[in-house]
């Protein structure tokens, strides 16, 4: 038996998971799905609200899961991602980690007051684990981006989407030790503040799609 924590900002992100998981097992002439068990938490908005409930979740005895699943909406900083393209993140940072001074913002790697190789960091940054195979293999057909969580960095040239919680559950996952991924859809185009411009529900409608194809999969 699989256990799979699949997690999410807010319901409305987590939804898209959840439809995937009716559609394929629970609907007329679903899939089996007595070989995985699958469990669903919205753990709130921001990277504060997202440690605690992921460690809480993680910390529950009786529930050792083999794969912690993070998705949701993102906006994304290049044009070579059109609105709705899912992708798969490999590595975060935190944007906002570090402090003010004559120079400007520094992180805290910068600043040097925290190593740059610090677990679970490598260079200032959090990365994905590679997952077995057959998981792999699904994901294969998502683009790998690079992310930033609660933007204030001024360079942003190594980034390719932002969002708010993704660091955060990458650093919990890491400190645990549980196998994680990260599948975000491209909602926006960073700094477009009109809302009516952004396909969110395209964003959705796709990434459930995807969830569908890792399910499949698991």
């Amino acid at each position: 038996m699989k256990r799979i924590l699949v997690t999410a900002a807010v319901e409305e992100e987590l939804m898209s998971a959840k439809m995937a998981y009716r559609e394929l097992f629970q609907g007329y002439k679903g899939l089996d799905d007595s070989n995985i068990e699958v469990d669903f938490i919205s753990t709130g908005v921001g990277i504060t609200s997202t440690s605690y409930h992921l460690t809480k979740s993680l910390s529950i005895p009786e529930r050792d899961y083999d794969l912690v699943i993070n998705v949701g909406i993102a906006g994304t900083f290049s044009e070579k991602y059109s609105l709705g393209t899912v992708v798969r993140v490999t590595k975060e940072q935190f944007g906002d980690a570090g402090i003010e001074n004559r120079l400007g913002f520094q992180t805290l790697f910068q600043f040097d007051v925290l190593d740059s190789n610090t677990v679970p960091f490598k260079d200032g940054a959090l990365f994905a684990p590679y997952l077995n195979f057959e998981i792999e293999n699904a994901l294969a057909s998502l683009p790998k981006v690079s992310s930033i969580t609660n933007r204030i960095l001024p360079n942003e040239s190594d980034c390719d989407i932002e969002n708010m919680e993704g660091a955060a559950f990458f650093y919990v996952a890491l400190m645990e030790k549980v196998p994680f991924l990260e599948i975000r859809a491209v909602s926006n185009m960073v700094g477009e503040r009109d809302k009516t411009k952004w396909e969110t529900q395209k964003a959705l409608n796709n990434l459930k799609e995807s969830c569908k194809e890792l399910f499949k999969t698991i």
